[in-house]
């Protein structure tokens, strides 16, 4: 659902900083900032480490998409399964109840195009282990499905300029990431 709500907005440099009048301002929640050429919203991220990671991804040489933006809605999808995947002691595309990612990716209210099979994957990479960003960008790249999508080397991802990453921590300590990226849309 799309709210429409006053906004400042204060231009630093090479960031744009948009604060929501609407609210007093002791219970405004985090700024959203602007870096060009990308948008992150402040309380989107858990951390650094995410926007590390989109970086790597979108300022590497083998990137094909000529543009990325990190999406809420797709980060919130990304960081659901990377912590069903810690909860539930798994690593793989499909739960172990059956919801695949395409499932949770219009489970969060994300609009997909209506010819992504119900039932499959048409948005997600997943990674295990590595604790630095380079590392898992470094693991996308050395595998060719995964570099199809994460790097959009396959044509069918380039449309792909939404996107959103998570992580979460395994019981066993190893550090689960997503990667879920989506053709933009309307929500």
């Amino acid at each position: 659902m799309l709210h429409l709500i006053p906004l400042l907005i204060l231009e630093k440099r090479d960031v744009v900083i948009v604060e929501d009048l609407s609210v007093a301002a002791e219970h405004r929640p985090a700024m959203t900032k602007i870096f060009l050429p990308f948008v992150v919203k402040e309380d989107s991220l858990k951390d650094e480490f995410e926007l590390q990671l989109f970086t790597l991804i979108y300022e590497s040489s083998y990137q094909r998409r000529t543009a990325m933006h990190q999406h809420p809605l797709l980060w919130l999808a990304a960081q659901k399964k990377a912590d069903d995947m810690a909860e539930k002691n798994y690593f793989g595309h499909t739960s172990p109840s059956g919801f695949t990612a395409n499932e949770l990716v219009r489970s969060v209210g994300y609009k997909l195009p209506d010819w992504y099979k119900v039932k499959g994957n048409n948005v997600e990479s997943i990674a295990v282990g590595g604790n630095k960003p380079e590392n898992i960008a470094i693991s996308w790249l050395n595998s060719s499905g995964h570099r199809d999508h994460v790097y959009a080397e396959a044509a069918f991802y380039k449309e792909q300029q939404c996107i959103g990453i998570g992580k979460s921590k395994a019981k066993d300590g190893r550090l689960l990431t997503v990667f879920i990226s989506a053709v933009c849309a309307d929500n």
